[in-house]
C-alpha cells in the first residue's frame, strides 16, 4: 500500500510541476509564461516553441501595461501615480530578466526573437517621485485627521514611501508620529 501511495505522489508532483507556458501565456498570465520559458531556455536554447511563446508573452505583457498606463494618466488622478510607478517598474524587471538569455534564435523561421527593449527611467523617476508626492502628502492629511484606523493606512503608506524613496523629507519622523497613534 504505501509503494503504491508513493507512487502516486510521485506521479501527481511530476504532472503538477510540468508547467506549460502557453497555458499561462492564454489565460493572460504573461510574466508567468516569460518565467517558464526563462527557465526552459536556459537548459535548451533550441526550443523554438518556447522562444515563440516568450515573444508572444512579453509583447503582449507589455500592450497591456502600457495600455494601463495610459488610462491611469487619462484619469489625471494623484493616487494613480503609484500604480502607474509599479508599472514602469516591472516592464523595466521584465527586460532586465529576459535580457540575460538573448539573443534567441527561432531555428524554424531563420531569425530572431522578436524583443524589443526600451529605456523606461525617465518615465520611471518621474512616476516614482509623483508616487511618493502623493503618498507622503497624502499621509499627512490622514495623521491630521488624528483617527486611529486613518494613522494604520497613513503609517503603511510612509513605509511605501519609505520602500520606494528611502529618507524622504521627514518620512522617519512621521511614521513614528503614526506608530503613537
Amino acid at each position: 500500500k504505501m509503494k503504491k501511495f508513493f507512487s502516486i505522489v510521485f506521479l501527481a508532483l511530476i504532472f503538477l510541476s510540468c508547467a506549460n507556458p502557453y497555458k499561462y501565456m492564454v489565460r493572460g498570465q504573461y510574466d508567468q509564461a516569460i518565467k517558464i520559458c526563462k527557465k526552459k531556455l536556459m537548459k535548451a536554447k533550441k526550443k523554438d516553441k518556447h522562444i515563440l511563446i516568450m515573444e508572444e508573452s512579453f509583447q503582449k505583457a507589455v500592450a497591456r501595461d502600457k495600455g494601463r498606463i495610459e488610462f491611469l494618466l487619462k484619469e489625471r488622478r494623484k493616487e494613480n501615480m503609484v500604480e502607474v510607478f509599479q508599472i514602469y517598474d516591472r516592464l523595466k524587471n521584465r527586460q532586465e530578466r529576459i535580457k540575460t538569455i538573448l539573443p534567441l534564435e527561432v531555428v524554424s523561421e531563420g531569425r530572431n526573437a522578436n524583443i524589443n527593449f526600451e529605456s523606461y527611467d525617465d518615465q520611471l523617476i518621474a512616476a516614482k517621485e509623483k508616487a511618493v508626492a502623493y503618498l507622503y502628502d497624502n499621509s499627512i492629511a490622514l495623521l491630521a485627521k488624528n483617527d486611529k484606523m486613518l494613522a494604520r493606512k497613513a503609517y503603511d503608506q510612509l513605509n511605501k514611501v519609505n520602500e520606494i524613496y528611502s529618507n524622504y523629507k521627514q518620512t522617519n519622523k512621521l511614521i513614528n508620529e503614526a506608530r503613537s497613534k
